[in-house]
């Protein structure tokens, strides 16, 4: 099948009814409410509220503001083939539509997510590789299928949305350890909305935008991009049900995800006036964006090796009180992290993202003479070693503020397949606009 023929058959798909297997259904619940955590827990964070402070009472701009605060604090989920964190900017998108029922938002969940993972299919891993932010890019069109199905969008309006939002989609990896990393899922959140708005409008577009010469697989992905078809046809398997989605038990970057877990492991058994020196090895697509050494701020620490090592290691956790500028200097942190080098591992990569054929190596010398070596190849939260319902609701309670009654947005959240709209979620959402 032809690119042509792949997303005019796609658009037409996400028009329609769709089925879903039930864990699928169940696995887009919990989705609902790992987003909503992090959206609850970054209500004081200055990403979150910068994108507050400038958000007009519309649905995109209320979906921006959500989707800045959903990845402000990088503990939202993680998706392999679209190498982002889809959740983050599609459940925004979706609670900016209130009235949709419970069944609907659902649906319309899973369309955005198989729309990043298809086209993550098409330009990944080179997209990621070059510099792309993938949640920001990919995300855009999962914001248009998204919000086109909630528009109610027949498939040519469909096919229509997803071009206008080719030409908007856009952010870069050079502004990870900044809050203008989780602005620009903000925009696309915004973007992908306002595209499915103007096609709803009348507003006409080239569906070459996004697989023509010139088009945006041609222009972001590989050399082969824009003549390539994802692996089959949308839902047949959904996407989600071959690669699993990643939730996270650790706010920071998911590519220190896998070292964390085993420093957290090895807590119990190590103190730090045992430690001589760690080493850390990640393959090269990981450690490309794990850059900062001794971070200066709270963004940053999210992305350092050596800090949330040296935290791992010493607490035997990482919380979210772990990133605030006080404690990222603490001085018996900051000592254990001088112990640690980190560098990536130069080894050929496999094009699918945290690959167990990738793992991370630790290596820890002790003041006896001893060395401790650990392979980390697969995460916590993913489809190895799950978080369940349980997880997801403690997870939500320990983001929530005070000022939120979190049992009973838990409660409405877990009555969300019958809901007849969205309102008994929204409206314990500070963060949405009355």
């Amino acid at each position: 099948m032809t690119p042509d023929e792949y997303w005019r058959d796609f658009a037409a798909w996400a028009a329609g009814p769709i089925t879903a297997p039930e864990p699928i259904l169940d696995r887009a619940q919990d989705a609902f409410i790992d987003t909503i955590a992090c959206v609850l827990g970054a209500h004081d964070e200055p990403a979150a509220k910068a994108a507050a402070a400038i958000a007009a009472p519309t649905r995109a701009s209320q979906a921006m503001a959500l989707a800045v605060a959903g990845h402000a604090l990088d503990f939202d989920d993680y998706d392999p083939p679209s190498i982002g964190h889809p959740s983050t900017v599609l459940v925004p998108v979706i609670l900016s539509f209130p009235e949709l029922s419970g069944t609907d938002a659902i649906d319309t969940y899973l369309v955005g997510l198989e729309a990043m993972d298809r086209l993550g299919e098409v330009v990944n891993p080179a997209h990621y590789e070059m510099g792309w932010q993938a949640t920001a890019t990919l995300g855009t069109f999962g914001a248009a299928t998204t919000a086109g199905r909630a528009l109610g969008l027949d498939a040519n309006q469909m096919l229509t949305a997803l071009s206008i939002a080719a030409g908007t989609a856009s952010g870069i990896k050079a502004q990870f350890g900044s809050g203008a990393k989780p602005m620009n899922v903000g925009f696309a959140a915004q973007a992908g909305l306002q595209a499915a708005q103007l096609a709803a409008a009348g507003m006409d577009a080239r569906a070459e935008t996004i697989w023509g010469a010139q088009g945006f697989a041609a222009l972001t992905g590989s050399s082969g991009a824009a003549v390539k078809s994802p692996s089959g046809p949308p839902g047949a398997p959904f996407l989600i049900e071959t690669f699993g989605l990643i939730a996270k038990p650790w706010p920071c970057c998911g590519y220190l995800s896998r070292i964390v877990d085993v420093l957290v492991d090895l807590s119990t058994e190590l103190e730090p006036k045992m430690i001589q020196a760690i080493t850390l090895r990640s393959p090269p697509r990981n450690a490309a964006i794990l850059i900062y050494d001794t971070p200066e701020t709270p963004d940053q620490a999210r992305f350092s090796p050596s800090y949330c090592a040296a935290v791992a290691l010493m607490f035997g956790t990482l919380t979210l009180g772990d990133f605030s500028d006080s404690a990222i200097h603490r001085p018996e942190v900051m000592a254990l992290a001088a112990k640690i080098d980190f560098a990536s591992t130069d080894k050929a990569q496999s094009d699918v993202d945290l690959d167990p054929a990738d793992p991370d190596e630790i290596s820890i010398r002790l003041t006896t003479g001893e060395t401790i070596e650990r392979r980390a190849v697969r995460m916590r939260g993913g489809p190895d070693a799950p978080m369940d319902r349980a997880d997801f609701v403690a997870k939500l309670h320990s983001c929530a503020p005070e000022k939120v009654d979190a049992d009973a947005l838990i409660a409405a959240l877990l009555d969300l397949p019958t809901a007849p709209d969205l309102t008994q979620i929204t409206r314990h959402i500070p963060q949405i606009s009355p």
